[in-house]
C-alpha cells in the first residue's frame, strides 16, 4: 500500500476457489492428518469443504467417523497440527498441480499500486495453511498477511470481518473507510454481511454462477479477468 494518510478500502480476499485452487493436496491433507491422529487408514468421506473453516472441516471428518464430541475436540490440535505438516510438505505440488484464478494476479498487483488501499485475506484456512497456499504462487508479495482474519482466529466464518479490521487499525493506526470481501460461496457473502464489508463473489469455485448471483451480493462476476472493471468496482 501506498499511504497518503488515508486508508479508503481494504480488500480482504478468500483463498481456495477465489485466489486460487490447491489441488488435490488441499482436500487429501485432511484426511491424511486425520489418519496419523488415528493411526488408521482414512478414505475420502465426502465432506464438503467449501466457505468451511479448517477445525470445523476436521472436526467434520471426526465426526463421520464415529469419533464423540469431546473426543473429536480434543484431538482438534493434533489433527490441524498434522493437516499444516502434511500441507506444507505438499507445497510444491500446489505450485505445480494447483493454479491461480484468471485475473487474480493482475488485481492484486493493481490494488497493490493503489494509494490507501490494503489487501490481506479472509479465510477459513489456518493461517499458517493460508501463508502455505498463498506462497506456492508468490502471491504474498500484494498482501499483508498479518491483517489477515483467519479460521485459528475464530471456527465461525461470520467473526472473521471484525478480526481484520481491528488488525488493520492497531498495524495502520486507522480504520478503512470501507471493506471488500471477495469469495466464491454464500459464506463469503455471510461473513462479510456480518461484518458490515460489501462482498464480490466469483464463480471460479465451485458454485456455479447463476447460484452466486441468485444471492444478491453487491456483485458477482464470472472470474476476475478483467482487471480494470473490477478495480473499478472495488476502489468506488
Amino acid at each position: 500500500m501506498r499511504s497518503n494518510g488515508y486508508l479508503r478500502q481494504l480488500v480482504l480476499w478468500d483463498v481456495d476457489g477465489t485466489l486460487l485452487s490447491a489441488g488435490a493436496i488441499g482436500r487429501e491433507a485432511f484426511y491424511d492428518g486425520v489418519a496419523e491422529v488415528l493411526r488408521r487408514e482414512v478414505g475420502d468421506l465426502g465432506v464438503e469443504m467449501s466457505g468451511k473453516t479448517d477445525p470445523l472441516i476436521a472436526l467434520e471428518i471426526l465426526e463421520r467417523l464415529g469419533i464423540r464430541s469431546n473426543d473429536a475436540r480434543r484431538l482438534l490440535p493434533d489433527v490441524l497440527a498434522a493437516l499444516a505438516s502434511h500441507l506444507s510438505d505438499g507445497r510444491d505440488r500446489i505450485g505445480s498441480e494447483g493454479r491461480v484464478h484468471p485475473g487474480v494476479r493482475g488485481l492484486l498487483e493493481r490494488l497493490a499500486g493503489e494509494d490507501g488501499v490494503v489487501q490481506s485475506v479472509l479465510t477459513g484456512n489456518l493461517a499458517v495453511n493460508a501463508r502455505t497456499k498463498v506462497k506456492a504462487f508468490g502471491l504474498e508479495r500484494f498482501l499483508d498477511l498479518d491483517v489477515g482474519a483467519y479460521g485459528s482466529d475464530h471456527t465461525d466464518r461470520d467473526q472473521l470481518v471484525p478480526v481484520a479490521v481491528g488488525r488493520v487499525r492497531e498495524r495502520y493506526g486507522r480504520s478503512p473507510a470501507s471493506t471488500w470481501v471477495i469469495g466464491d460461496t454464500a459464506r463469503d457473502l455471510a461473513c462479510a454481511r456480518a461484518g458490515g464489508a460489501r462482498c464480490l463473489l466469483v464463480a471460479t469455485g465451485r458454485i456455479p454462477f447463476g447460484d452466486l448471483e441468485a444471492l444478491a451480493a453487491d456483485g458477482v462476476l464470472a472470474d476476475l479477468a478483467d482487471t480494470d472493471a473490477v478495480a473499478g468496482v472495488l476502489l468506488s
